[in-house]
């Protein structure tokens, strides 16, 4: 049942991010994970360069973390915003595989597949 799924939050810090953003991106919402069932928060943290604008063309939430300049305070304000029951994070210039969300969960002690 797709209720089964918990409900993951992917964060992810970026600092001028803007030629690596879109495939990222690209590759989360491609995910083999319900797309009910997780939502995607992406930091920004000051970026300089067109991230923000990058960003807003998605279905994405973008966040600022714009006091402290460090991918710890942007992944710590993507916390504070969190839905999920579980947190995942990767960054802003990598690509996922469909399946990652779902193998990081393998060790879920209930899974749900």
């Amino acid at each position: 049942m797709i209720n089964d799924w918990p409900f993951v939050s992917i964060i992810v810090p970026v600092y001028n991010g803007g030629r690596t953003i879109d495939a990222l991106l690209a590759s989360l919402l491609a995910l083999d994970y319900p797309p009910d069932r997780h939502e995607i928060l992406i930091v920004d943290n000051k970026s300089t360069d067109d991230t923000r604008q990058r960003i807003q063309r998605y279905p994405v939430t973008l966040l600022e973390e714009t006091e402290i300049q460090g991918s710890y305070a942007a992944r710590n304000r993507g916390i504070g915003a969190a839905q999920g029951e579980i947190l995942a994070f990767t960054d802003a210039d990598c690509v996922v595989e469909p399946t990652w969300l779902k193998r990081l969960l393998v060790s879920h002690k209930e899974p749900c597949w």
